[in-house]
């Protein structure tokens, strides 16, 4: 279940990041999406998974600001159930180089969370990452390094240029252990489906893309990700469905309700 929080923690700030750049305008938002198993391993012992996620995306005058709110409760197969709480606030500065940011995970009785800042410079050399908890730490963040809204405009760049893999060290702030190894696999173009997303009103019809991101720590040796993460994404910042996949179980997240949010003034 350690290894699930965490997770289930960096699932939340790699969506916050989920935004679109440049020339297309950000459709500030908050969604609601319902949380399942989707797929267990037989040899795992987690045998029913409900819950709700919820993500709002607002763009103040000097940055991205995001809350994620994930509740989980987890059915194990011995009978135990737990029940799983992880939030997420974060700001990113509109140029990229400074962020904020603040999490808790709860599972059970058991509680964990982290805080800090990070800049990144301006003259490409390494940035920096400060943690006032769960321990004070400062870690060194390569040349490169992107936050998480940065690394989403990337990657939808890449997107919009054909390209079909677009990897990133990405700092996100969810582990004390530093910035991570993202490995972006972008798929085809697809446009709306008659059905669904027309119940969930026009910001859900428009034309995204598959994008099936690996998460490994940065400068190790394993094959194997840490975790992976699907998404359908879609052109106005709006993330239609996902899937975690967490080794032990998977977890599919769909959306249900998103609604609009009114853009600060400056």
């Amino acid at each position: 279940m350690k290894k699930t929080t965490a997770t289930v923690a960096s699932l939340l700030v790699f969506l916050a990041g989920q935004v679109w750049a440049d020339t297309v305008v950000l459709q500030p938002h908050r969604a609601v999406y319902e949380a399942k198993l989707h797929n267990m391993r037989a040899a795992g012992n987690v045998a029913t998974v409900d819950g709700t996620m919820i993500i709002s995306l607002e763009k103040a005058c000097d940055g991205w600001i995001f809350a994620q709110q994930l509740s989980l409760d987890i059915g194990l197969s011995n009978g135990v159930a737990v029940r799983q709480e992880v939030r997420f606030a974060g700001w990113e500065a509109l140029d990229g180089k400074s962020y904020r940011f603040a999490s808790r995970q709860s599972t059970g009785e058991r509680q964990s969370g982290f805080k800090g800042s990070a800049r990144l410079s301006d003259d490409g050399k390494p940035g920096r990452a400060d943690f006032a908890a769960p321990e004070t730490k400062t870690v060194e963040l390569p040349a490169g390094t992107v936050f998480p809204v940065t690394h989403t405009m990337k990657l939808i760049e890449a997107a919009r240029a054909g390209r079909r893999m677009e990897p990133r060290i990405v700092f996100e702030g969810s582990t004390v252990d530093g910035p991570q190894q993202v490995t972006a696999f972008i798929g085809q173009t697809q446009l709306p489906g008659p059905d669904s997303q027309t119940a969930l009103g026009p910001l859900a019809m428009r034309p995204g893309w598959p994008v099936r991101m690996a998460v490994f720590p940065l400068g190790g040796q394993n094959a194997e990700p840490d975790f992976e993460i699907e998404v359908l994404q879609l052109d106005n910042g709006i993330v239609r469905r996902m899937v975690l996949d967490l080794g032990e179980f998977s977890l599919l997240l769909e959306l249900k309700v998103v609604k609009a949010i009114e853009g600060s003034t400056c």
